[in-house]
């Protein structure tokens, strides 16, 4: 790895992290520099300013992710949320999520990053609902698309209001619920 390179990546884990514990608000190309050790002008270099770097740290944040084929919509489902958050991150997931949510809003290309993170995280469970209608277990009028959205959203919620601590039993129920809603014949 090239020096430039070997920069570029000290530089990009440590805005990665200091997004993930600071969220947002304490994200700037100062702390990123003296928390990596890499100079402000080689850090401008990778990047022309702050939001792209945080674009690409946003993106960053979202590693790959499972999509498992237990035999059963809520097995499958199980499986991917056990995967998905560890319980100690949760209170820096959620203020993270923050942050990055109103950025969004006013910056097109944090607002491309975030379509595109949600877009990685999405997929699987997209083929999850998929899996499961081609089983039977869900009808075959669902549109996996909207499925997605009745299933990240009481996740996503209960992280952003501190109302989950990913508890065995909390998942459990969130699950029991969603899965009765996904596999409801009208």
């Amino acid at each position: 790895m090239s020096r430039s390179a070997e920069a570029r990546q000290k530089a990009l884990t440590a805005a990665t992290d200091l997004l993930r514990v600071r969220g947002i608000p304490g994200f700037t190309v100062e702390e990123v520099a003296k928390t990596s050790g890499v100079a402000k002008t080689t850090i401008y270099r990778h990047w022309p300013n702050a939001d792209h770097l945080l674009a690409e740290a946003v993106s960053c944040q979202i590693a790959p992710l499972p999509t498992p084929n237990t035999g059963s919509l809520e097995g499958d489902l199980r499986a991917f949320f056990s995967a998905v958050v560890p319980p100690e991150s949760l209170e820096s997931l959620a203020q993270m999520l923050t942050g990055v949510l109103y950025a969004a809003t006013y910056d097109p290309a944090i607002r491309a990053a975030l379509e595109e993170a949600v877009s990685r995280r999405t997929g699987p469970i997209k083929t999850i609902i998929e899996l499961a209608q081609a089983r039977g277990e869900v009808p075959a009028y669902v549109d996996p698309e909207r499925a997605v959205d009745l299933v990240e959203g009481p996740f996503l919620f209960a992280v952003l209001t501190g109302r989950l601590t990913f508890q065995p039993s909390e998942v459990d129920e969130l699950l029991g619920l969603i899965v009765a809603g996904l596999t409801a014949v009208r």
